[in-house]
């Protein structure tokens, strides 16, 4: 059983709530179906202002959401647990707070922050005066002395009594009441407490509220304070994540990274830069000037020179790059005996950024230089790889093998780096020209 109605002829009626089987699309969240006989005061004017009123007072502290829907039998019993019904004594308005507050605590009982409560020791009088005020004010009832005797009479020990404030403050009324009336209400230490609206009388049974509001408010702004700080170092590692990946290869993660992060970050030039420069068709022209020893000098695209080509000690050859962006550029040989020779750059230049700078044809060996054919004979295989960003991992292989006292290759490892890196990334293209070294 649960909330206590206290009546003009010093009894208490127990209100029973059962969760109606169907649950109709009402047009408010709350509604009750007086099971059992009821005055027409009680069904359309008491009970209404009762649910309106505890929907406004749930809505208030959180715990009803714009799509809930609520509906209950409602029976009123007498004290027994399974007594019988008297709902036909409620007659007038009065039903209205203990009614509210029956419908606030069944609603609210599975809250995780509720506290311990006894419905059983909750008591109430008092009617839902005025519906046009937010706060549904509780107005004055008749009859308090005579319900506040049913209270001491028929209530558990250290039960709470609600009545409205408009009757006045409990003090002066005890002034008023039998000395018989006083000494019961002292030894059942009854809790009588004057409230001018539904929420006040809710505050008393949770006292807890205003601290779990607050509480709330402070996770609130904990939760957002974090989401600002995730955003600030989301917005400071962004672009040199991008180009840590990029750098060391994963070309698609990358550009999912820059696709969310320049969206994320629409502020961010250099994430901007970086996702434009990625959606643009990357293909720079790799060109190799051969000069024979006669003096005969041809150029070819990198992609046309004939395989094999002969080339004698006294040869020389060159590159030619054209880009319209600035580009990373690597170039090496290796030769017969799988020895290593960097062609470019140099250790001096890694530094660089990028190491072929801003122009857009770039020659190398510059100021008119040619490389000359080194190493045993047999077959020479020069790599060409010319980039967007730089290639640490292509880096790391290439200095630290040349650091090595013999210098002697794994090729396979370099083969199979230079084919992910053409298979996985748009913005690096890797060329390959074969030499027959004479």
């Amino acid at each position: 059983m649960g909330v206590k109605i206290l009546f003009e002829d010093a009894t208490v009626g127990s209100i029973k709530l059962s969760v109606a089987r169907h649950q109709p699309a009402y047009e408010n969240a709350i509604h009750l179906l007086p099971f059992g006989t009821a005055s027409d005061d009680v069904r359309g004017i008491a009970l209404p202002k009762a649910c309106i009123a505890s929907e406004r007072a749930l809505t208030r502290r959180g715990s009803l959401k714009p799509k809930d829907r609520y509906a209950f039998y409602y029976e009123v019993k007498d004290r027994e647990e399974n007594g019988k019904d008297i709902l036909k004594k409620v007659i007038g308005g009065s039903c209205g707070l203990p009614t509210a507050l029956a419908l606030c605590l069944e609603i609210i009982k599975d809250e995780k922050e509720r506290i311990k409560y006894d419905k059983h020791k909750i008591a109430a009088t008092g009617e839902i005066s005025n519906l046009d005020d937010e706060e549904c004010k509780i107005g004055r009832i008749d009859s308090l002395i005579k319900k506040l005797q049913g209270a001491a009479d028929c209530l558990e020990d250290g039960s709470t009594v609600f009545y409205p404030s408009e009757n006045g403050e409990f003090e002066a009324i005890k002034k008023t009441l039998p000395e018989d009336l006083k000494k019961k209400i002292r030894g059942k230490k009854l809790e009588v407490i004057s409230v001018k609206t539904l929420a006040e009388a809710l505050d008393h049974i949770f006292p807890h509220e205003p601290i779990m509001r607050a509480f709330k408010l402070k996770k609130a702004l904990i939760a957002a304070s974090l989401l600002v700080a995730l955003g600030l170092f989301y917005s400071i590692i962004s672009y040199p994540l991008a180009t840590y990946l990029l750098e060391n290869g994963n070309c698609k993660f990358a550009q999912i990274h820059v696709n969310v992060a320049s969206r994320l970050l629409p502020w961010d030039s250099r994430l901007i830069y970086l996702r434009d420069l990625m959606n643009k068709r990357f293909h720079p022209g790799l060109f190799f000037n051969y000069l024979s020893q006669s003096g005969e000098e041809n150029s070819y695209i990198v992609e046309k020179v004939p395989n094999g080509l002969p080339v004698s000690a006294s040869d020389s050859y060159a590159f030619r790059v054209q880009s319209d962006e600035p580009i990373y550029l690597y170039i090496f040989e290796i030769g017969a005996l799988q020895a290593l020779k960097i062609r470019f750059p140099n250790e001096s230049l890694l530094s660089s950024d990028p190491p072929a700078w801003e122009q857009k044809t770039y020659v190398i060996p510059k100021d008119g230089g040619w490389f000359f054919p080194q190493g045993p004979k047999g077959i020479l295989q020069v790599y060409i790889i010319a980039s967007l960003w730089r290639c640490k991992e292509l880096e790391d292989m290439l200095f630290k093998q040349k650091n090595k006292v013999d210098l002697t290759f794994q090729q396979d490892d370099l083969i199979e780096l230079l084919n992910n890196r053409r298979t996985r990334c748009g913005f690096s293209t890797v060329a390959r020209i074969v030499l027959s070294h004479e």
